[in-house]
């Protein structure tokens, strides 16, 4: 299981490109710490995090996996070292960069999953956890769902097979899942490989990402007022065919 418990707070409070930052105990002290979404920006020389309001983020005591999409980061750095209008600030990664992936949302009807979510908002000791609007474009979720648990040492092929076994696709036709300025978008959840017949009774929690930005290009210009997500869920077991359709209302601050 991904270890994401670090992080478990700061998606309440980051998702919206905000940080999370605190200065460290004296009045003296310029340390300054946060959390932040970010996503990876493969071409800069080294490769950097960008925020959603296009500031770089520069780790000093690590390499960015320019391969990857997206990542939270724990951070702190010397405010006094960072000028009134920097665009870039040298940062120092407390934890290794939490990396998860991004895909873009497909504009047509929805596929049938064969595999329920547990829940779009799952809980943690901090409260509940809930997903946002990164930009206008990109939307950061936590999944969590039924899968079987491996130990990621002494059973690492096991465990790499079912994790790797889980996808999940985001689907919304504009004809029929725009009406009245509310967007819905349909998320499905599939298990294709893995052990066969395994009964998956543990809950796992990750992150994704989706780009609604050809969906946006759909709907003309319109204007979009809210968003909900559309998954087929059940908290009982993994069993699809006992799932129900559940509606998450996902906040959109970004209308014209």
């Amino acid at each position: 299981m991904k270890q994401v418990k670090f992080f478990l707070v700061a998606l309440m409070a980051v998702v919206m490109g905000m940080s999370v930052t605190s200065c460290m105990n004296g009045e003296e002290n310029n340390t300054v710490q946060g959390s932040l979404f970010v996503k990876v920006s493969p071409y800069d020389f080294p490769p950097s995090f960008v925020d959603a309001a296009g500031g770089k983020w520069i780790p000093t005591n690590a390499t960015v996996d320019a391969s990857k999409s997206m990542a939270l980061i724990s951070f702190q750095y010397d405010r006094t070292t960072v000028e009134p209008n920097a665009t870039s600030i040298n940062v120092t990664l407390v934890k290794d960069p939490y990396y998860f992936d991004k895909s873009h949302v497909t504009p047509t009807e929805p596929e049938v999953g064969n595999a329920p979510m547990y829940t779009l908002e799952p809980e943690s000791y901090y409260g509940t956890i809930r997903g946002g609007f990164w930009n206008k474009d990109i939307l950061i979720l936590p999944l969590a769902y039924w899968y079987k648990k491996y130990n990621n040492t002494t059973e690492k092929e096991k465990y790499e097979a079912e994790m790797n076994a889980h996808s999940f696709r985001m689907y919304c036709d504009v004809a029929t899942d725009f009406k009245d300025g509310v967007l819905t978008l349909t998320l499905v959840h599939d298990v294709n490989g893995g052990e066969e017949d395994v009964k998956r009774t543990d809950k796992n929690m990750d992150y994704k990402a989706f780009d609604i930005s050809s969906v946006l290009s759909g709907i003309d210009g319109k204007t979009v007022n809210s968003v909900k997500v559309k998954v087929m869920e059940n908290q009982s077991s993994d069993s699809y065919t006992d799932a129900s359709e559940k509606l998450y209302n996902i906040e959109y601050k970004f209308a014209k």
